[in-house]
């Protein structure tokens, strides 16, 4: 198993630029990100990742209803295309720019989820007319309305169907009193599986004629009481099932139509789950109330790719687009990284460090932010501020011995006599 040597990598830099700076260590694919140790006066960098998450999924829902209409469509029409593929080229300025696509992929999911919920409606009511239209066919042979097979004063009427191999045997039952037939069936139509039977019964022999027709599954029509013919019930019907189907082509052409969209919105969809791997890392980072801190781990042959990609955010930015406070804080960043934190193993004096020299060497960085703000909060110039030569100084204390440690008090003096210096009352910063 080869071992990788990787070099630590402590990073302070504007809340402002903390996107930019996690971009730029994401395209390089080389940073491996740490929790962050509790740093004094440091807060946990708080990240809602789940919205963010939600989000995402709403949108994936979307294209992917946008990418299997695409596809049933080509494969019913026979066309041949690789603009559903995964995995195309796409430009890191194109991807970057992804960003400003959120309200036209707003948009996109407002009308793509309108015309899904749309047919999924039309769907669900296309498949219950049919099961009703189904029922009604039987029915189309009645002439007249269905109210019209309605009980009189001593008359029961029944409409209905039975399984035709029940249909004739149901027609031979009946029964007599007084000479007079009390009970009978017609048959009227058949579809191959059921008869269509119209039964009338006296009301003296309800019981006895109910028990017949149940003796022979007898189904009550579900269409009794309704003023249509059966042949009008199933024109309706027809109609309405042409209607639905229309509604269903249209909505899914329309979101067919809107194929065009599907790779816009995956470089979105990806952009977004970009996003999410960022709030995540931003979960183990610290923060003041201006700066955010990031510990790291950099394969030492990516070293110089990472440190590129940091400088190029800086030529982005441009320290001069920076107010004097956040120069100065980029200013002791950069001593802190590099002044600081760097350690020359191979230097006699360098490679150990007591605690006691350590706080010293901190308590100068310390000092010289302290006063330098001070300065500059009364008027004095930022460019004269970091040419002093206490800076020089601090850059170089940890090359002093340890016996030498009186040197840091001079230096303490030297920062706060140098930066007094500058300080020029009431004039207005150049």
């Amino acid at each position: 198993m080869a071992i990788v040597s990787m070099s630590k990598l402590n990073l302070v830099a504007m809340s402002y630029d903390k996107s930019a700076i996690l971009n730029a260590l994401q395209r390089t694919g080389a940073t491996e990100v740490k929790l962050h140790y509790e740093a004094e006066n440091t807060v946990p960098l708080s990240a809602d990742c789940e919205q963010l998450r939600a989000y995402l999924g709403s949108l994936e829902a979307v294209l992917s209803c946008l990418s299997r209409e695409a596809e049933e469509y080509n494969k019913a029409n026979k066309i041949k295309t690789d603009a559903l593929a995964d995995g195309f080229e796409v430009a890191y300025n194109e991807f970057i720019a992804a960003s400003g696509f959120k309200a036209e992929a707003d948009a996109l999911a407002e009308r793509v989820n309108a015309l899904a919920d749309d047919r999924r409606e039309a769907t669900v009511r296309l498949a219950k007319l049919k099961k009703t239209a189904q029922t009604a066919r039987l029915y189309s042979a009645l002439e007249h309305p269905f109210d019209y097979y309605c009980n009189t004063t001593h008359t029961r009427v029944r409409v209905g169907s039975v399984p035709l191999n029940s249909a004739d045997a149901l027609a031979e039952e009946g029964g007599q009193e007084g000479g007079q037939e009390l009970f009978c069936a017609s048959v009227i139509a058949s579809d191959g599986e059921r008869a269509l039977v119209v039964a009338a019964y006296h009301k003296a022999v309800a019981s006895a004629a109910e028990e017949i027709l149940q003796k022979y599954n007898f189904t009550a029509c579900p269409f009794a009481g309704d003023t249509r013919t059966g042949a009008q019930l199933n024109a309706e019907l027809e109609g309405e099932i042409s209607a639905l189907e229309e509604r269903i082509a249209k909505a899914g052409a329309e979101i067919y139509g809107l194929n065009d969209r599907i790779r816009p919105l995956k470089i979105y969809c990806d952009y977004l789950g970009f996003e999410i791997e960022k709030c995540e890392l931003s979960e183990k980072m610290r923060a003041t109330q201006t700066t955010f801190l990031l510990e790291a781990y950099v394969p030492e042959h990516e070293a110089e790719a990472v440190r590129a990609a940091l400088d190029e955010i800086v030529r982005l930015v441009g320290m001069d687009a920076l107010s004097s406070k956040d120069r100065l804080t980029m200013e002791t960043a950069k001593i802190i990284r590099e002044d600081y934190l760097h350690q020359n193993a191979f230097d006699e004096i360098d490679t150990y460090t007591s605690m006691r020299k350590q706080f010293l060497m901190l308590r100068l960085i310390y000092e010289f932010d302290k006063a330098a703000r001070e300065a500059i909060a009364n008027y004095a110039d930022l460019n004269a501020v970091l040419a002093c030569s206490c800076k020089e100084k601090i850059g170089r204390a940890k090359y002093i011995p340890e016996e030498g440690l009186a040197e840091f008090d001079d230096i303490l003096r030297l920062i706060s006599a140098e930066t007094k210096s500058l300080i020029k009352g009431d004039e207005e910063d150049a």
